[in-house]
């Protein structure tokens, strides 16, 4: 049996249309699946709109409640709610591929691996502006694809998404789930939990795989294309880095460029990066002033969390 999970908060819309994209799914061979959408205190019409559409899919999708706010306790919720020895995870603003389901689970089988995750493809509105397009943007709107070719992770360089990701329940039980500490509470951006758990399975000596044929679709929002949400969420980056530093050390990050390791470095590359946006500005050059102000709201989000800590 595998699970599939869709933590929701407040989304009502949206969450029918990721449901409507399940209830294609190709079938798995050998395997059965059901649907969990774990409502994380909504106020909106998520509970009545979800069982309304329970008939519609023959017993597979089931309404839990989860009363404290955060996406990884939602996640814990779903998990332990489960019945699947695999639990699959998609955002409740994402919309599946016929396939995904298949290609998340052909890997986990064939690689005899403990999680797996896919890309995750934009829905722009027609009116996206270009600069929400570059490349260096598409993290901001927790988009990833990796390229085209399965491979197996070895670091964070290389981190999935919760947006698109299948694991072992049995690994997930034996970390304890995801940690509580990290992740979007409400509609705040400090995401990371999923980042956690994959620093977590990798220094254990898991397995975990890319599988570029699992594809799921994110509905990018209109209120999310503006350069100030991109700031915020490179500042919110920037204190998840903190914190994940804080509790796993160099070990998260050992095939990573080392940054930040000292007030020097930082300072070297806050001075770096200043330097660029001058440049940047001077020469009108739009697409590349906005990444080097990307880089500096990364650095002050890092500031503000080691400063945060101390003050405490």
């Amino acid at each position: 049996m595998i699970s599939i999970i869709i933590c929701t908060y407040n989304r009502c819309a949206i969450l029918k249309k990721a449901l409507a994209s399940l209830r294609d799914l190709q079938p798995v061979t050998g395997q059965d699946h059901e649907i969990i959408v774990v409502d994380n205190n909504s106020q909106d019409d998520t509970r009545q709109a979800t069982e309304a559409l329970i008939p519609q899919f023959g017993g597979k999708l089931r309404y839990v409640f989860e009363p404290r706010l955060g996406v990884s306790a939602a996640r814990n919720k779903g998990i332990k709610e489960s019945v699947g020895d695999i639990v699959a995870f998609i955002d409740d603003d994402c919309v599946v591929t016929e396939d995904w389901l298949m290609q998340l689970y052909d890997t986990l089988q064939r690689r005899n691996a403990d999680m797996v995750g896919g890309k995750i493809l934009p829905l722009f509105p027609d009116d996206a502006p270009a600069w929400a397009r570059q490349e260096g943007i598409k993290d901001k709107f927790s988009l990833l694809d990796r390229g085209d070719e399965e491979f197996r992770v070895l670091s964070l360089k290389d981190e999935l998404y919760g947006g698109n990701l299948a694991v072992r329940k049995s690994g997930l039980l034996e970390i304890g789930g995801f940690d509580v500490h990290f992740g979007s509470v409400g509609a705040s951006m400090l995401f990371g939990d999923e980042k956690e758990v994959v620093c977590r399975f990798l220094m254990l000596g898991k397995t975990v795989y890319y599988q570029p044929k699992a594809v799921v679709y994110h509905q990018v929002r209109k209120d999310k294309l503006s350069k100030a949400f991109c700031l915020r969420k490179a500042f919110a980056d920037g204190r998840i880095f903190v914190r994940m530093k804080r509790k796993h050390g160099r070990a998260a990050f050992v095939s990573l460029t080392p940054r930040f390791t000292s007030f020097f470095h930082a300072f070297g590359y806050s001075l770096r990066w200043l330097a660029g946006i001058v440049r940047a500005a001077a020469l009108r050059r739009k697409d590349e002033l906005l990444q080097k102000q990307l880089q500096i709201a990364y650095l002050c989000g890092i500031g503000y969390e080691s400063l945060r800590r101390k003050s405490n």
